[in-house]
């Protein structure tokens, strides 16, 4: 398919009053808490992951605090996030001694992975047969280096079978507000080499997915949908669509619940969770 022009793709985005007035949802939850909101994926939940994607009314919280709302014996995990493909075990990444990466496996059970996100995409993933968990946390550059596929390859190597995998990618920036270059469009849709971009290419008559779209009145600009191509990677690798739970939520249209950092032009984070399953719901 063609990249989309603009007047051919301008979605109702859901908010996340949507998600919280609406009975239908069957996907997420939004948890009212004294301190603020958090959202909840009910897909996890079902399967016995404690999980929460927070907004920014917890700022200042960070997860050794906020670990408090999932659990009252999780351990904490974290990273030093370099917008990198790098995936570790969670045991290596403590608290007092995060370590350079962009993704967490649990090890152990009971352990509680964060990632922080602005506009990026936080991914909390379960195993459901094992109760192993994992989070990543995927920019374009993760697109563009294939961090799903790398942590995919990870779990499975730890013991997962994929078809018992829950995908989950939480709130971001969408499609429509995300404005890149061509040439962050082409890394995107598939050119590896960060260093050595590809020379002039006409988008016009070319095959994309729907995660890229051109804008009418700036040439040589385009809108990319971070979560539709980090789905389409997994569905490449063989997963179905019912393993891939995508939140509706834009970060960059919701200034009352999240930080945007394209909207805000400061740094400014919030932070999403996942458990590994207790020893005795294995």
């Amino acid at each position: 398919m063609e990249a989309l022009k603009t007047k051919d793709y301008s979605p109702e985005i859901p908010t996340c009053l949507n998600i919280l007035t609406s009975k239908s949802s069957r996907e997420w939850e939004l948890i009212r808490k004294a301190e603020g909101f958090y959202l909840e994926s009910k897909v996890l939940k079902k399967n016995g992951f404690k999980n929460g994607f927070f907004t920014r009314h917890w700022k200042g919280q960070l997860p050794t605090e906020l670990v408090k709302q999932l659990s009252k014996n999780a351990s904490t995990h974290l990273l030093k996030q370099v917008h990198g493909k790098k995936i570790i075990k969670a045991l290596n990444s403590c608290e007092n001694n995060p370590q350079e990466a962009d993704g967490l496996i649990s090890n152990h059970s009971e352990q509680s992975l964060w990632v922080a996100t602005a506009d990026c995409v936080p991914v909390l993933i379960g195993d459901a047969q094992r109760g192993t968990a994992a989070a990543c946390h995927i920019g374009w550059r993760g697109v563009a280096l294939e961090a799903i596929k790398e942590m995919l390859k990870k779990l499975i190597h730890e013991g997962s079978n994929p078809e018992n995998l829950i995908f989950t990618l939480g709130p971001s920036i969408s499609g429509y507000k995300y404005e890149v270059e061509k040439e962050v469009a082409l890394l995107i849709k598939g050119e590896k080499k960060l260093n050595n971009l590809p020379e002039e290419r006409i988008f016009n008559g070319n095959k994309l997915s729907q995660s890229i779209f051109e804008i009418n009145s700036e040439p040589n600009k385009f809108y990319a949908d971070l979560r539709s191509e980090i789905s389409n990677q997994l569905i490449k690798l063989g997963l179905n669509k019912g393993q891939i739970i995508i939140c509706p939520v834009c970060t960059f249209s919701e200034p009352d619940y999240f930080y945007s950092r394209r909207r805000d032009k400061f740094k400014a984070v919030q932070w999403s969770g996942i458990v590994s399953k207790a020893k005795s719901v294995l």
